[in-house]
């Protein structure tokens, strides 16, 4: 459940842009990570994606002004700033992702 939001995390401490793409991960390795997941019980999955919520937070923070409006950052495109790269992959991806998330709540309330 949250992969990409580590990614997005090691990235904000980088200061460097990543592409950001599970479906570019090799099979077995998106299969290994949909496995250990499934292993877990609905429960360590929130904790899990909360503290991992509280982690990209703390990122964010560290961030000043003159960092998220930077156009200066390792693999960034021309003209881009540092919080496009940050805020994109999370907001058009989010209500993909948890649709399931809100169905599975759904069932097991």
């Amino acid at each position: 459940l949250t992969w990409r939001e580590r990614r997005l995390i090691q990235m904000i401490r980088d200061h460097t842009v990543v592409e950001i793409s599970f479906g570019e991960l090799a099979e077995t390795e998106r299969a290994s990570f949909f496995a250990a997941n499934r292993a877990l019980p609905l429960t360590a999955l929130l904790d899990q994606n909360q503290a991992t919520h509280r982690e990209m937070l703390d990122a964010v923070h560290t961030l000043s002004d003159n960092d998220l409006n930077s156009e200066d950052v390792s693999g960034l495109p021309p003209d881009e700033r540092f919080w496009k790269a940050i805020a994109g992959p999370t907001w058009w991806s989010y209500p993909r992702f948890s649709a399931s998330i809100r169905n599975l709540l759904q069932k097991t309330t």
